[in-house]
């Protein structure tokens, strides 16, 4: 599971615990009583010599004076202040061994907490503290509850939201931590700022290893509308319908919309060249696979000595030479009793780059019926977006309904409005 990174003990522990100022004058017990809090006589008398002990630099006498401090306390004020100075006792040590395991401030800090004397501020930030050290110890179920005590009090740390989120999820809490962590990304995008890019990878990656297909989807969209860079294209479309594993398993008709969205977005390797050309070919498109695997050749993508993509350009050609012209094609398909013929023509055109005639046949197609219409609605979106029609291809994209294509169409919605950056 990706770790965001948790906030630094040492310095925080270290500032965090102040030295409490203790009455510890001749006239003790009107001190304390001026001062506000219930000290005990007892206390006070061990208080002094703590304090004292704490100043110097002789920690086997601090730790003496302070045990005698805390068997002196009798009041909660008493077991506060005592508390304080166990803290710092323990600090002391922190700092001359700086790798110590700094949990065993985990006990002073939770009788703090539990002190009804300890202000609401301290007391959050040592819930913040509690959660930390549960966190290590991978006790997720008490960290969450340490955090989110640490929240309800106020306690300000920026990342507090996203830890909660996270924590909950190691709990296994999947859907409330997903939730969470998608009302932290909801924040960041509400304040006109998309969150870190390992946000999104991270809530995607849990709707992903729990099979969750709509919220995998919605993921995938929102990586791709944050961060639109061909990495992330090719992720994306990848993650979706082109990996073993994949969140949607499409049909060979669907998985070739999907590399040319990958061409659209400028997302192919060399696996996705060789394999969008070879698929091509197989359903009838020669001049597709034949543009595709040149274009992978001038991008660099596709090694001169490739075999598989010199074979395919090799079935290209020959499939281009029997396949002559498409007009007698072209003719039967508007004379047709259904649109089938006209959809199988118009993919071909769309096959050879001539956008506009595919257009105008996947509109006759439609028109006569008779044919998959999820279908020929997003190829008619296809053709409209690599036409340069946003606003018809928008339209034609929002038609479609079946699962997998109204999927598909979602992702080449989204090319429109954010295209590939480098």
């Amino acid at each position: 599971m990706t770790q965001f990174p948790k906030i630094a003990l040492a310095a925080a522990l270290l500032a965090g615990v102040g030295t409490l100022a203790l009455p510890v004058t001749a006239d003790a017990k009107k001190d304390a009583k001026a001062a506000g809090p219930a000290y005990s006589p007892e206390f006070i008398k061990a208080a002094g010599p703590a304090q004292a002990a704490i100043k110097g630099t002789d920690v086997a006498a601090m730790e003496t004076a302070v045990s005698a401090a805390e068997a002196a306390a009798k009041t909660d004020d008493d077991r506060y202040a005592a508390a304080h100075m166990r803290v710092q006792v323990q600090q002391v040590s922190l700092k001359s061994n700086p790798q110590a395991d700094q949990s065993v401030l985990a006990p002073t800090l939770q009788t703090l907490v539990d002190n009804p004397k300890t202000p609401q501020a301290e007391k959050s930030q040592f819930y913040f503290f509690l959660g930390q050290f549960a966190d290590k110890k991978r006790d997720f179920p008490a960290a969450l509850r340490d955090y989110q005590q640490a929240s309800a009090l106020g306690y300000n740390e920026p990342q507090l939201p996203l830890i909660i989120a996270q924590t909950k999820i190691s709990a296994g809490d999947v859907a409330g931590g997903t939730a969470d962590f998608a009302r932290v990304v909801d924040t960041a995008e509400a304040a006109g700022k998309p969150a870190p890019e390992a946000y999104y990878r991270f809530a995607l990656a849990q709707n992903v290893n729990t099979r969750n297909k709509a919220g995998s989807v919605e993921w995938l969209g929102r990586l791709i509308a944050a961060y639109p860079t061909s990495k992330n294209w090719h992720d994306v479309l990848t993650i979706y319908g082109l990996q073993q594993g994949s969140v949607a398993t499409p049909d060979r008709g669907q998985t070739i919309d999907l590399f040319r969205l990958m061409r659209q977005t400028k997302s192919l390797d060399q696996y996705g060249y060789e394999e969008y050309g070879d698929k091509v070919i197989k359903v009838g498109l020669p001049d597709e696979a034949r543009t595709v695997i040149a274009e992978g050749r001038a991008a660099g993508k596709i090694p001169a000595g490739s075999g598989n993509a010199t074979a395919i350009a090799a079935d290209a050609a020959k499939g281009i030479q029997s396949e002559g012209s498409l007009a007698p094609l072209d003719a039967r398909a508007r004379s047709g009793a259904t649109g089938s013929l006209a959809a199988q023509t118009a993919d071909a055109y769309l096959g050879k780059g001539e956008h506009a005639k595919a257009i105008e046949l996947y509109r006759v197609a439609l028109g006569k019926g008779g044919v998959k219409v999820d279908d020929v609605n997003l190829h008619l979106g296809i053709a409209l977006a690599l036409s340069g029609d946003k606003a018809g291809a928008k339209t034609a994209f929002g038609a479609v309904s079946g699962p997998i294509n109204a999927d598909i169409a979602h992702f080449w919605t989204l090319s429109l409005d954010h295209p590939a950056t480098a």
